[in-house]
């Protein structure tokens, strides 16, 4: 099925969802232009042979890798998968095989025929009106254009007010401490130095070390920047900070992996709505039971580095983590070493886990784990019948009320100054992330807890526009998808068929046709056969190594299937056929080119 024109979806569009606060009022080209979407992705340009042949050089090192850490490791180790893993593959060790040689040489030869032979086709347009509206809304310094926090539409404001709201938090001087541009090069020698210095205490490898110290000599300072929260009044800034590529990123992506495995221990943690629905199944609760909602206000910039450490300490010792003095030491090095860069002005983040960064999720789930068992050592604390968490969102049922507000009590008296619950505790169910659980009686006056799909009131639903260059797997992908979370949350049928209907209804107010919906709409869904697939865990010990290109007119239509078709030859290779055969052929992965709001917004703030 070919994409539609944007001109087509565009006509069809009538939820368009911006949110204007500014003093500006934007063109009808350009109000069309943003209407399509934060996520949609406008045509690209083609790219070039060599930008294909980087990459396929990108997937040769790749395959070198894993035939390395295959024939040198019995057990490759975490840092090793992450090294075989990263964004911008380290250069790989030479092979001497001719058989890997030879492949590899017909990949480029196959590539590049199939690169010419779709050099011809048509290609997808962006009507120049649209062109010409990016161009002018990308160049309007007057406005900034962010997402709104909660996926609640596309915002504009006033410079102004984005300028003011950033110095807002970035002057609170127990968070943020400014740094001089005339200092910052000796902040970032003296980060680097420190680094170079726990590598050597703690005799780290010398591959180890090439992967924790790869951006030393290429690193972007992250960018400090705001994301409207137009459910508050006034308006708010939800500050979040962009550290792709700094100095510490490495050693966060290596602290989030070693810890991993750990946090899954932790009986009170959920990974998502299905996991507490799973975990609720079959359980009876008394019929008085009273539900608890809460999260935790402004986790991350709250937590207490100097506490946080030690209660980290603590977790290692109890679970036994291996090396932890090493990984204390990196982590406190990660925390204490967060620079932010907005308007061209630097500041040092000392409180809170670095925003932004890997390990950031690893580092507050074990930190609230470690509170919630100081808690529940006080034997006064009531405690909870159930109790779920999802980072600083948590849900939980209690006897009575009153347990309920001794438990809230308990849980902000332990850092009273930094660490506050704010809590929903009326309500005869809870919400908690994308699921509302209700009760429902039993025969015997206890009750069961069922749920339902839960969604904000401001949500405006800014789905994926059908004439956004995804692949067409993608696009179709994301809405059968949402029907099987709609089953899977939904415990009764009648919910389910409500919130189908209300996402048929939804998406054609972005574009789509219901030729496009009606197929994969009509597919029967099992609640059943859902939950036992989600439960049913599958073996990835072995994962195909992987081809990165964008996505264009060109990549789109090229036979990657022909290009890296294995050979018979390379099975006789004493490890590669391990790694690479006819069962197992690379995998083909596209990544997008900017989307709507990435082409007109910059985490760089400028006035």
């Amino acid at each position: 099925m070919s994409r539609p024109s944007i001109d087509a979806t565009s006509s069809l569009i009538s939820n368009r969802g911006i949110i204007n606060l500014s003093n500006y009022q934007p063109t009808k080209n350009e109000l069309e232009y943003l209407a399509l979407g934060k996520q949609c992705v406008l045509p690209p340009e083609p790219q070039s042979l060599k930008d294909i042949h980087d990459q396929l050089w990108d997937f040769r090192n790749r395959l070198l890798w894993k035939i390395y850490l295959d024939d040198y490791d019995s057990e490759p180790t975490k840092m090793d998968l992450l090294i075989s893993k990263s964004k911008q593959t380290p250069l790989a060790p030479e092979t001497n095989s001719d058989v890997i040689n030879s492949y590899l040489r017909k990949i480029y030869r196959k590539a590049k025929r199939e690169y010419t032979r779709v050099q011809h086709r048509p290609l997808a347009k962006t009507p120049a009106r649209l062109k010409q509206a990016q161009k002018s809304l990308r160049g309007n310094h007057s406005i900034v254009i962010k997402p709104a926090d909660k996926n609640l539409g596309i915002t504009i404001v006033n410079s102004s007010w984005y300028k003011l709201e950033g110095e807002r938090h970035l002057t609170d001087i127990n968070t943020y401490k400014p740094i001089d541009k005339n200092d910052l090069q000796e902040y970032i020698d003296n980060i680097i130095k420190t680094l170079l210095d726990i590598l050597d205490q703690f005799k780290v490898q010398k591959k180890y070390i090439f992967y924790l110290t790869a951006n030393i000599s290429k690193y972007r300072i992250p960018r400090f920047y705001l994301i409207p929260k137009i459910h508050k009044t006034p308006v708010l800034g939800r500050p979040i900070v962009s550290s792709i590529n700094w100095i510490t990123t490495n050693a966060s992506k290596w602290i989030d992996t070693i810890f991993q495995p750990f946090t899954k221990r932790i009986p009170t943690l959920v990974q998502n709505s299905v996991d507490v629905i799973r975990r609720l199944e079959g359980k009876i609760f008394p019929s008085s039971m009273k539900f608890l909602s809460a999260d935790v206000d402004a986790l991350y910039p709250s937590i207490d580095i100097n506490d946080c450490l030690q209660l980290l300490k603590r977790f290692c010792l109890r679970e036994r983590v291996p090396d932890y003095n090493f990984l204390l030491r990196t982590v406190e090095w990660i925390l204490k070493n967060n620079i932010v860069e907005f308007d061209d002005s630097y500041f040092l983040q000392i409180k809170g886990t670095a925003m932004g960064t890997p390990a950031a999720v690893v580092i507050a789930n074990i930190y609230m784990f470690e509170l919630e068992n100081e808690l529940l050592l006080d034997s006064t604390i009531p405690r909870p019948l159930y109790y779920f968490r999802f980072i600083d969102d948590l849900t939980a049922g209690f006897q009575t009320h009153n347990d309920m507000i001794k438990f809230l009590q308990g849980f902000n008296n332990l850092r009273p100054s930094t660490i506050h619950l704010t809590a929903q505790t009326t309500n005869p169910y809870s919400e908690f992330l994308d699921i509302t659980l209700y009760p429902t009686p039993t025969i015997d006056d206890h009750i069961t807890i069922h749920t339902r799909l839960y969604t904000k009131s401001m949500n405006t639903y800014l789905y994926l526009p059908p004439c956004s260059f995804h692949s067409h797997s993608t696009i179709s992908a994301f809405i059968s998808g949402e029907l099987k979370r709609y089953r899977l949350l939904c415990y009764n049928d009648r919910d389910f068929r409500v919130a189908r209907s209300l996402f048929y209804t939804r998406l054609q107010e972005r574009g789509y046709t219901s030729t496009f919906l009606n197929p994969i709409f009509t597919i029967q869904l099992s609640r059943q056969q859902l939950l036992h697939s989600k439960n049913t865990q599958t073996s990835h010990t072995s994962q195909p190594i992987r081809f990165k290109t964008f996505l264009d007119d060109y990549t789109e239509n090229m036979n990657w299937n022909k290009i890296f078709q294995v050979p018979e030859y390379l099975l006789t290779h004493p490890i590669a056929h391990h790694i690479i055969n006819p069962t197992q052929p690379p995998k083909v992965c596209f990544k997008r080119t900017p989307n709507i709001i990435e082409s007109v917004s910059s985490a760089k703030f400028k006035i």
